[in-house]
């Protein structure tokens, strides 16, 4: 490998680290994500606009990261989220895709 390389190899390692602490945060984020759709069940219409914020930022930061399934599914909920009349129901369901695909955590790069 030449010293031309090193440049490339430092931005693949620190997305690497980027990478690992997004996965990371998902842990948390799933957690918050979970207690909204419980306060959504109790009657609390104001969890909906702290789903929309959690899964914008997921889907995006995914999108940036290389994780194309977490972004994809977070998008599918912050949509959902965004839909008039959403059942809890159907927020649980897109909860339930998000939380396998950052279980399966594929980054590509």
């Amino acid at each position: 490998m030449s010293e031309s390389d090193a440049p490339r190899r430092a931005l693949a390692t620190k997305l690497l680290e980027l990478g690992a602490r997004f996965r990371a945060r998902n842990v948390d984020d799933l957690a918050a994500l979970e207690h909204c759709v419980e306060r959504l069940r109790g009657g609390d219409d104001e969890a909906l606009t702290e789903i929309e914020s959690i899964a914008h930022r997921m889907s995006g930061t995914g999108a940036t990261l290389g994780f194309p399934a977490i972004s994809t599914a977070a998008e599918a909920l912050e949509r959902l989220a965004e839909s008039p009349g959403a059942s809890v129901d159907r927020l649980t369901a897109a909860l339930a895709d998000l939380r396998l695909a950052a279980e399966r955590g594929e980054q590509q790069g």
